[in-house]
């Protein structure tokens, strides 16, 4: 499981990366806050976890990359072990983010919008690994839509961007063991990325 996801990965990382596009290639990681809803918020709490993220930002509006996720679930209380619960998730996802404020560079590729908010929306397609007690197949496959607001400055140099975002996830929506529900979480991230 854990090779196929690793493989996963560094193919999604190739194809969504070309060369060309190092100069605006970002890395960024931060923390998870993630909020159950559904039938997920009758045996897991709220949770953390953190994020890595890669990202081209090769055009102005429109930034792609790959980010993964992970979130250390909390059983409720009084949940029991015959019941079961969720233990942790693991996401891959690739992503696509619209700027609502587009995002330039000058001919030596500084930001123009250094010091500036940028509004965003933003999508992903998730490949999940979700484990539970109830030992059932953890492979997923989803979706995840919501937006946020950047922050872009200029620090020793080089370019950052603070970002704050919150998402509805649903990583295992489109398929799941059959003994299992749609997992879905309001998941709020906070993270830093700069320029590579």
């Amino acid at each position: 499981m854990k090779k196929t996801l690793i493989a996963a990965a560094v193919f999604l990382i190739i194809v969504l990366f070309p060369v060309d596009c190092l100069s605006q290639f970002y890395a960024g990681a931060g923390f998870n806050y993630a909020i159950p809803n559904g039938k997920l918020k009758e045996i897991n709490a709220e949770s953390i976890g953190f994020n890595l993220q890669l990202e081209s930002r090769k055009y102005c509006r429109w930034w792609y990359g790959l980010r993964i996720d992970y979130l250390s679930f909390e059983k409720v209380v009084d949940i029991d072990e015959i019941t079961g619960y969720y233990e942790n998730e693991v996401l891959i996802s690739p992503t696509i983010r619209f700027n609502i404020i587009p995002h330039t560079y000058d001919a030596t590729g500084k930001s123009k919008l250094s010091n500036r908010f940028i509004p965003y929306l933003q999508g992903m397609f998730n490949i999940s690994s979700i484990r539970g007690t109830d030992k059932a197949n953890q492979l997923g496959f989803g979706a995840a839509l919501g937006g946020g607001v950047a922050y872009s400055f200029t620090l020793f140099n080089t370019c950052w961007l603070i970002d704050l975002n919150g998402l509805y996830s649903a990583p295992n929506s489109i398929t799941r063991t059959g003994s299992r529900p749609s997992l879905e979480t309001i998941l709020v991230s906070f993270s830093v990325s700069t320029c590579l």
